[in-house]
């Protein structure tokens, strides 16, 4: 039997044969501080979950802080805030799984002002904004929209191991200056890297140029202010290949 409680003024959703917690829909104002674990009747529950909806229409809500302890964050859960996201770990963060499968009565949405953990407007890791984003290793992904819209986020590293960069996933991070995509790098999606109006440099190590969506790079002026940094060795087939061959400059490291 599950059961509904109010601990230090989070609700949550209790599994007792589980011994898990997931926090329920509720009007929270200013911050909210999720713990990793919760004690009821002398029990202690693992907080792994954010429900549905969970914080939708908080318009109190100013910043949230997201333990290491969970693993899933559903629907629509930040709908309509304006939040900023505390967490422990990029590495816990980033292999969360966030659910974005949203619908209207004409079927499918996507659209990431639904789900706000992918763009809130800072993430800050042990209490510091994140401003020279170094991917951890690891990780093999960047998923769609993870970093959209980051005001703090001036550079971005990732490891060999990220093979993919996701649909939107820094869209619209305007203070990010530098790029550098591991050797692992093979697919760069639609609007990946749209709409950086300072972005200076691109370096991509891949040694064969990754496949890359024609409108990867649309609102961020690659033509006229940005050079792109390739192995030497393959420089030739990024200038031939649209839109590698579109950038400003393209030089050999």
């Amino acid at each position: 039997m599950c059961i509904d409680v109010v601990i230090d003024g989070i609700h949550y959703y209790l599994e007792p044969e589980a011994g898990t917690a997931m926090v329920e829909e509720h009007p929270y104002a200013g911050m909210v501080v999720i713990p990793d674990s919760v004690t009821y009747q002398g029990k202690s529950f693992a907080v792994i979950e954010i429900d549905d909806e969970a914080f939708a229409g908080c318009d109190a809500l100013t910043a949230v802080f997201v333990p290491s302890s969970i693993v899933r964050i559903g629907r629509e859960a930040f709908d309509g805030c304006q939040v900023q996201l505390y967490i422990d770990t990029l590495e816990s963060w980033m292999n969360t799984d966030i659910d974005f499968e949203i619908y209207d009565e004409d079927g499918p949405i996507e659209d990431p002002t639904h789900n706000l953990p992918y763009v809130a407007s800072a993430l800050f890791v042990k209490g510091h904004p994140v401003e020279e984003l170094k991917v951890p290793e690891g990780i093999t992904q960047i998923k769609k929209w993870q970093f959209h819209g980051w005001q703090f986020l001036t550079s971005l590293e990732t490891p060999d191991a990220v093979s993919r960069i996701g649909y939107e996933a820094f869209l619209g991070c305007e203070g990010l200056k530098s790029v550098t995509l591991g050797c692992g790098t093979k697919e760069i999606s639609a609007h990946a890297f749209s709409g950086l109006k300072n972005l200076t440099e691109f370096c991509c190590l891949a040694e064969d140029a990754p496949m890359i969506h024609p409108k990867a790079f649309d609102g961020t002026d690659i033509e006229n202010h940005v050079t792109l940094y390739v192995p030497e060795k393959i420089i030739d087939k990024y200038k031939t290949a649209s839109p590698w061959n579109h950038f400003h400059q393209i030089s050999g490291i």
